[in-house]
């Protein structure tokens, strides 16, 4: 711990130094407040002991001084050779930990409150870090919950729902205004056993699981829903969370839709009573019997096969649009050569705005083939051994083009005899990626710097810029395509956000990962590993 000792008595100065040594903590000393200010604007303190009456200004006026100059008051205690209690209460009023007075008893008493602070210190940052983790744990929770396609609601130890996700919603035909809140007894639920007989609120699985605390699980319910008017039948498993002391924290409800199940259970008992009343029909019953189990597989293979059909989709699409939107930006650009300089200047303003909106599709419609492809792994995967300082140098053409347009000045420092072992052109993509994204965003006369280097279990490559910088919420949305995020450059530049998502993809699939670290108006680095070399090719 770093501590900040304000007192002009240079004797005590020397005692309190000895103490605080034999504590264990680093020592500062400013001989009055303006040398303690100054020192405070270089670098802010653990702890500060600040004597009271000082030369140039008393100890209520240092920590007002402190308040409009720096904002940030480390943790204090007062000393003062006076024991006036209006000037103790006014100084704990401004954040003073603790105040002593300077009898014989002071230098005994300081080593306990120094260490009680220290303790208190630490126990703060530890406090803090853990509330920090449980936060990210709760939103990494959440955004599963919001995720799923199962019905998900969490009820509290009274079972009131306090969250929910829209699959819950859908299921249960209801706003999430007219969930939240609601709790099983409530007298407007319509739920009924699988027999047609009411199904109280006192034995609904979430009641059941908080009386028992144990999960109640595999309930089968039918619930009608408002919005289709019909009834949704539902399987409920009711999780219960416990705290320490063994009582309910909450519950973890989730429900899947059997209506499919339900409907075909009910025609093959009726199919079975046909069976029982004539058996002429025995043959042709067996046939449809087996057809609706068939009809049960076959909606089970369905639900296994919706992610698959999604990314298949997205191919389809990225593909059947490319070819017109490639020979759009063909026939543009040959008529922009064409124009001329007689034409009207507002009908090649216009020309150009068509060229530049098929450029910006026909780009975004690229990397959506290529995000489809690497979502269904059928990407073409084929790493070699490659000289990076040679290959790099090769394929900065376009970049330095870029770069010179807008005055950025773009330094490459990479060792000469570093390899990489990586997919051309997937490096070559991630690359060009990288350095356009820092161009965008660097303003003119700004600088990129493109190094790498290696360490003992892999090669990495940096791309440094001085550009604007993001925020924390921006760089966490970066990589996400269900937050494709995308923004004007300093010249309003455009790019289609899905550049550093497949940046992402082409990484992982070399098992390397990418760090981003950033901050507003200080420029961004985004940090990537790479293999080492194959030494057997």
């Amino acid at each position: 711990m770093n501590i900040l000792l304000i007192e002009d008595d240079l004797g005590l100065t020397e005692l309190i130094k000895e103490i605080i040594a034999e504590c264990g903590f680093q020592f500062v000393h400013a001989q009055s407040a303006g040398k303690a200010l100054e020192r405070l604007a270089d670098s802010i303190p653990d702890f500060m002991i600040l004597d009271y009456s000082l030369p140039d200004m008393n100890g209520k006026e240092f920590i007002t001084e402190l308040q409009k100059s720096a904002g940030v008051i480390p943790p204090f205690i007062v000393t003062t050779g006076q024991g006036d209690e209006d000037i103790a209460v006014d100084m704990m009023k401004l954040g003073a930990k603790d105040y002593l007075i300077k009898n014989r008893y002071f230098l005994n008493k300081l080593p306990d409150v120094v260490k009680r602070i220290h303790d208190e210190i630490e126990n703060e940052k530890k406090r803090k870090i853990a509330e920090d983790a449980l936060y990210r744990s709760e939103e990494q929770f959440r955004q599963l919950v919001f995720a799923m396609q199962v019905g998900v609601v969490l009820q509290g130890p009274a079972s009131q729902i306090f969250l929910c996700n829209p699959r819950a919603l859908e299921l249960l035909g209801l706003s999430e205004n007219q969930l939240l809140g609601k709790t099983s007894f409530d007298p407007d639920w319509n739920v009924i056993h699988e027999d047609g007989t009411p199904f109280p609120g006192a034995t609904h699985p979430v009641p059941q699981s908080i009386a028992a605390r144990k999960p109640v699980r595999n309930v089968v319910m039918g619930v009608h829903s408002p919005l289709t008017k019909n009834r949704v039948w539902i399987q409920v498993d009711a999780v219960p969370e416990l705290n320490l002391d063994g009582t309910v924290r909450h519950v973890v409800c989730t429900f899947t839709d059997i209506s499919d199940r339900k409907e075909a259970e009910g025609r093959l008992i009726t199919m079975n009573e046909q069976l029982q009343e004539s058996g002429e029909l025995l043959a042709q019953n067996l046939t449809e019997k087996n057809k609706l189990v068939k009809e049960l597989t076959e909606i089970k293979e369905k639900l296994e096969k919706l992610n698959s059909e999604k990314d298949k989709f997205f191919s389809i699409i990225a593909h059947d649009l490319r070819n017109p939107f490639q020979h759009l930006v063909n026939t543009t650009e040959l008529l922009l050569s064409e124009l001329g300089q007689n034409i009207d200047p507002s009908a090649k303003e216009l020309a150009t705005i068509i060229h530049n909106s098929a450029r910006y599709s026909y780009g975004l419609l690229e990397d959506l083939l290529l995000w489809s492809r690497s979502q269904m792994n059928s990407m073409e995967y084929s790493p070699q051994n490659i000289p990076l300082s040679e290959y790099v140098q090769s394929e900065l053409k376009l970049t330095n083009n870029l770069a010179d347009k807008k005055g950025i000045k773009l330094t490459v420092s990479i060792p000469k005899k570093l390899n990489v072992y990586a997919d051309e052109n997937m490096l070559k993509f991630i690359l060009r990626n990288l350095l356009t994204n820092a161009i965008k965003f660097t303003k003119r006369g700004g600088t990129i710097k493109l190094s790498a280097g290696k360490t003992k279990s892999h090669s990495y490559i940096s791309v440094e810029d001085t550009g604007i910088g993001m925020t924390k919420s921006e760089i966490d949305s970066l990589f996400k395509i269900g937050k494709r995020y995308s923004s004007l450059g300093t010249e309003k530049e455009k790019g289609t956000g899905l550049g550093l998502v497949l940046c992402n993809e082409f990484i992982k699939y070399h098992g390397g990962k990418i760090v981003v670290k950033s901050k507003i108006d200080q420029g961004s680095n985004f940090k990537f590993t790479l293999p080492f070399p194959n030494k057997n090719k």
